[in-house]
């Protein structure tokens, strides 16, 4: 069980607000990549890049190149809002008193 607020050191308020603040981004995050704007953002984008690869020279090697960044930094982008999802699941166990995790 938990304690009540009233009764946390400094540190466990921290904490509590820390883990508050994870979750919350967490569902903020899940909003956006859920979001249909943002979901075909995504889509677009992978066939726009995809296009100019196809149609890119052999020889281009520079604009091959940036097509390839543009395509990595993408995936991050996903990639960094699913990590605050997971985050802010493991943080809300936390909250819950959840100590193992299971799949």
């Amino acid at each position: 069980q938990r304690r009540r607020e009233t009764h946390l050191t400094i540190s466990e308020r921290i904490l509590l607000m820390e883990l508050e603040s994870e979750v919350k981004r967490a569902r903020e995050a899940k909003l956006l990549l859920e979001h249909p704007l943002l979901q075909g953002a995504f889509v677009a984008m992978r066939e726009e890049l995809h296009r100019a690869w196809e149609t890119s020279s052999v020889r281009d090697a520079e604009s091959r190149e940036q097509i390839f960044i543009a395509t990595k930094l993408l995936g991050r982008i996903e990639g960094m809002l699913k990590e605050h999802i997971q985050t802010g699941v493991f943080a809300s166990m936390q909250l819950n008193g959840e100590s193992n995790v299971h799949h």
